[in-house]
C-alpha cells in the first residue's frame, strides 16, 4: 500500500525487466493510486554475451580460413590452375 511515496520496483531477468511505479494521486477520493508496468527486453545479459562470444569466434575462424586460403593459393597458383580441356 502507497502512503504519499512512490514506489518502484525492478525485476531483472535474462531476457527482460520488467519496471513497476506507483504513486498516490491527490485527489477527493481516499487511498487512490495510478501505476504502471512494462517490460523491456534486453541485450546485456549472459545469453547474449555467450551468443557474442560464439559468433566473434565464429567469425575469426571464417577470416582466418579465408585469410589461408587466399595465402596458399598467391604460393602454389601453379599447381591449383586447371588447363583447358
Amino acid at each position: 500500500m502507497l502512503h504519499k511515496a512512490p514506489y518502484d520496483h525492478r525485476q531483472d531477468g535474462r531476457a527482460q525487466t520488467l519496471l513497476l511505479r506507483g504513486c498516490p494521486l491527490p485527489a477527493a477520493i481516499p487511498n487512490l493510486s495510478a501505476w504502471t508496468m512494462t517490460r523491456v527486453a534486453t541485450a546485456g545479459g549472459p545469453a547474449y554475451g555467450q551468443a557474442m562470444t560464439g559468433l566473434g569466434v565464429l567469425l575469426a575462424v571464417v577470416v582466418g580460413s579465408a585469410a589461408g586460403l587466399t595465402l596458399y593459393g598467391r604460393l602454389e597458383g601453379d599447381y591449383l590452375r586447371v588447363g583447358p580441356f
